[in-house]
């Protein structure tokens, strides 16, 4: 499945003609219906494995674009082998690594960054980017790329412009709700990545999906990098990342909703962990749906934009460029090829490859 889809779905641009006329990518899509596009993640598991808890730990890969295994499409089952047998990474000093070693590229070409500057919108002439309002001054580009949440991005930088009706109308991924823990004690039980699954995972998705409301029985993700890199949690504490999933907030998460959501959380870990783990907790910090909006510009919360429940979700979701505007670039989650890290940077790679081709066509 990953050799058919991953250089059409994944490495290029779906919304370019050369990409489906190149003839090797032509040969593989002529083998799309071996990806099973009209069957869910859950069905194609279904007859791979026959225990419930085998299914319901692949089915988790929906989750990694914030979809529902049992709507999205099969073809999501190639995240597993990609984790699997390609494998994932950790950077060395964290996440924010990343960062850092694309900061020292760019200071290697001597390019300008700005930081702590909001950009208030993106100003045009007859449908061609011309200049950015930030600051309070006009800035302008030969090329504007945005990797700002799409969603945010057409509600409030490019007001002047038609909105797409996907974009008008988006069908949002999941949020989250995080609490970042301090704990006093070393529990020998946990790893790394650590899952306390919901008793009931089908209905723990129709209260996300189709209730829009968050389950009382969720899955509990929990995150310890203490277990990889020892410098992260004083001697003898560990760092905990607790997440569960929650519906795209449209008001309905309130103080309630996420008090409730700790309660629960909590009786879980002390029923599996066989614990009282609030009387560990030194340190709390919460990030909310809310705060994920407030932080990120990521609307409603949505992690990921749009989620993928859908056999025609790769294709709505918006182009790396827009037809008819001219000198922008849309990068990031919330664009093709989709969210988290890796897809981020594969958004990043296929959205340079598509301006280096419009440069070399307007200096013919």
């Amino acid at each position: 499945m990953y050799d058919i889809s991953a250089d059409v779905f994944i490495f290029s641009s779906l919304h370019k003609i050369s990409t489906w006329t190149n003839p090797e990518l032509r040969k593989n899509a002529s083998k799309a219906l071996k990806l099973k596009p009209f069957s869910s993640m859950f069905n194609e598991l279904s007859k791979m494995f026959e225990k419930d808890k085998t299914i319901q730990i692949f089915s988790r890969y929906a989750t990694y674009n914030g979809s529902n295994p049992y709507k999205a499409p099969s073809t999501l089952n190639v995240i597993a082998h990609l984790e699997h047998n390609i494998g994932a990474y950790f950077p060395k000093n964290g996440m924010r690594q990343i960062i850092n070693e694309l900061e020292n590229i760019i200071k290697k070409y001597n390019i300008s960054v700005f930081t702590n500057s909001y950009v208030e919108k993106i100003n045009f002439d007859k449908k061609v980017a011309k200049s950015i309002l930030v600051n309070n001054q006009i800035l302008e580009y030969d090329l504007i790329i945005s990797d700002v949440d799409i969603n945010f991005l057409y509600r409030n930088l490019l007001k002047d412009l038609k909105m797409p009706k996907k974009i008008k109308k988006p069908d949002f991924s999941t949020s989250a709700l995080i609490f970042y823990w301090g704990i006093n004690k070393k529990f020998a039980e946990l790893d790394l990545h650590n899952i306390l699954f919901s008793d009931n995972y089908k209905e723990e998705f129709e209260y996300l999906f189709d209730k829009k409301t968050i389950y009382n029985d969720p899955t509990v993700y929990i995150y310890v990098s203490k277990k990889h890199n020892q410098s992260d949690a004083p001697q003898g504490k560990e760092n905990w990342f607790v997440m569960i999933n929650t519906p795209a907030n449209k008001g309905q998460i309130d103080e309630n909703y996420i008090k409730t959501a700790r309660k629960n959380i909590i009786e879980k870990i002390n029923r599996v962990l066989k614990t009282n783990i609030e009387k560990h907790i030194e340190f709390e910090h919460i990030n909310t749906p809310q705060s994920i909006e407030k932080y990120t510009g990521s609307l409603a919360g949505a992690l990921y934009g749009a989620n993928s429940n859908s056999i025609m979700s790769a294709f709505n979701r918006h182009a790396n460029f827009r037809r008819n505007l001219k000198n922008i670039y849309f990068v990031g989650g919330s664009v093709h090829p989709g969210g988290g890290i890796p897809l981020c940077i594969a958004s990043a790679k296929i959205t340079s490859e598509i301006i280096k081709k419009d440069i070399l066509l307007k200096n013919k």
